[in-house]
């Protein structure tokens, strides 16, 4: 019975050290994994990745989209996100992009984003209105309906050259 007990206390041991580690990479690699599934970066990664994509905006000409979806409390304010929410806006968020798009915090538990990135033609006028609404349609069926009265999404257009 004792050696049993050993090799359970063992494997947990294991289990524990495999998944600090595991965390240690992504948070290195700028990974947010704190109950969210997926590749979700953190604030600074996705600033990081933001600026480089307006950057190459620039050089090419081209534009982007950043979404920006938050959740606002009665007085107006954006509410903290918690990490069950979190988990569920960002699995909404997930099903709405493309793979060449990549979504985090822009700000850490406050503020998701995304960087929905564009063609040579710049996007019509009505493109930003459907991606709000596609988006808040998918959020409003993943988070608690508390949670959905304060959802706001937004989309900037970010041009390259003009």
């Amino acid at each position: 019975m004792a050696f049993d007990a050993f090799v359970d206390y063992s494997r947990k041991t294991i289990d524990t050290i495999l998944n600090r580690a595991s965390r240690q990479v992504d948070d290195a690699l700028g990974f947010d994994d704190r109950g969210v599934t997926g590749q979700i970066y953190n604030e600074a990664t996705f600033r990081h990745f933001l600026s480089r994509e307006k950057k190459r905006t620039a050089r090419s000409g081209r534009s982007l989209l950043l979404m920006l979806v938050s959740v606002r409390t009665g007085d107006g304010s954006e509410a903290r996100i918690s990490r069950a929410v979190a988990g569920r806006l960002f699995s909404a968020m997930g099903s709405c992009v493309r793979e060449v798009d990549f979504i985090g915090w822009y700000r850490d538990r406050q503020v998701a984003g995304a960087v929905l990135a564009q063609g040579d033609a710049a996007p019509d006028s009505d493109t930003e209105r459907v991606i709000v609404d596609r988006v808040t349609r998918a959020l409003r069926q993943q988070v608690p309906a508390r949670v959905a009265q304060g959802l706001h999404v937004r989309v900037l257009h970010v041009r390259g050259r003009q």
